[in-house]
């Protein structure tokens, strides 16, 4: 649940920011092109909208989480009235028009002139009293501001104003990690002809993203669940080669219990995958695989019985993709 939450956090902070470029945008272009631009921004803005609550939805089905279901509230009877309390004094009126009607046009008939009619609904009408802003109301204690003064105050409003835009500006000039290690992963995959391929953040990019390369490099189907289990096995077959690498709570090497149960985590759930899963695959598998990660030359992953001739599977490893943890892509053939 709370990488749900996570998640929501995320979207509610994309929209943020995509309404604050937004209003950018708008100052920014000419009256005669604001409309249009308006319109494409909602269309986009929509997009992104829907994009979140699929994200979400996938999610949700992923790990088998069901939010509790909203109660429908049913308006009361005043909320009712003052709906259509709402809407006093827009009908027809009754009585004879003043103006520069004709004639017969002066009974019940649209006067041009003005009308005194009666709207349907001014029985229910309520009187509204503007009520003051607690910030407008002054303690009768303090001393009344000066002009002067309240000219500063606005003054000072005015510039903390125009400091908070020009961060916002800064803030979307600058680059962000996520797109700082996209960029540095994109420079070193194009020296091998490759591109990043998305693989869904449900806790299995690391074995989807492998999956993915069997089919791509090596025309091989294997599911995603058949290689967790596979690798659950062969890490309980061989715990000389990975167990001393893992850690409790306590920062203590793992007990054979705490590892047992470490593997099955990996074989029955959707519990992240590491470098030791990486190297335990390439084993079982026999395969040559690589990890491309930022300011780093690729990691590379074999068996003992390494063939020189076998074609490469490309990965890369992503620290600030997601705000939720760490990720795996797939790197395929640049279509280039």
């Amino acid at each position: 649940m709370e990488q749900y939450e996570n998640l929501i956090k995320k979207q509610k902070q994309e929209l943020k920011e995509f309404d604050e470029k937004k209003k950018l945008k708008l100052k920014n272009t000419e009256t005669k092109l604001k409309k249009q631009e308006r319109s494409k921004l909602q269309k986009s803005r929509r997009n992104l909208v829907n994009k979140h609550k699929e994200e979400s939805k996938k999610f949700l089905e992923q790990n088998n989480i069901t939010l509790p279901e909203k109660k429908e509230t049913t308006p009361s009877k005043e909320k009712e009235q003052e709906k259509t309390s709402n809407n006093n004094g827009r009908g027809r009126g009754r009585g004879r028009g003043k103006g520069r009607g004709k004639r017969k046009d002066r009974g019940r008939g649209r006067g041009r002139g003005r009308g005194r009619g009666r709207g349907n609904n001014n029985k229910n009408k309520k009187k509204q009293t503007k009520t003051k802003n607690p910030d407008q109301t002054r303690n009768p204690n303090q001393p009344k501001k000066s002009r002067k003064q309240k000219r500063l105050e606005k003054k000072q409003r005015e510039e903390r104003e125009q400091e908070r835009q020009l961060e916002i500006e800064r803030s979307l000039q600058e680059k962000t990690k996520k797109e700082i290690e996209i960029e540095d992963i994109q420079r070193q995959a194009i020296k091998y002809s490759l591109q990043i391929k998305h693989i869904t953040p449900d806790g299995n990019c690391l074995f989807n993203s492998i999956c993915d390369q069997l089919e791509t490099v090596h025309n091989e189907n294997l599911p995603m669940k058949e290689l967790r289990k596979r690798t659950c096995r062969f890490m309980l077959d061989n715990p000389e080669q990975f167990q001393q690498f893992l850690l409790n709570k306590e920062n203590n090497i793992m007990s054979n219990e705490e590892y047992v149960q470490y593997c099955e985590k990996i074989g029955k759930t959707n519990e992240w995958g590491s470098q030791l899963e990486l190297s335990a695959i390439a084993s079982l598998l026999e395969k040559k695989i690589r990890v491309f990660q930022q300011n780093t030359t690729p990691l590379q992953f074999f068996s003992k019985e390494e063939n020189s001739q076998q074609k490469w599977m490309n990965v890369s490893f992503h620290r600030h993709y997601y705000s939720l943890g760490y990720h795996y892509n797939s790197l395929i053939p640049s279509k280039n």
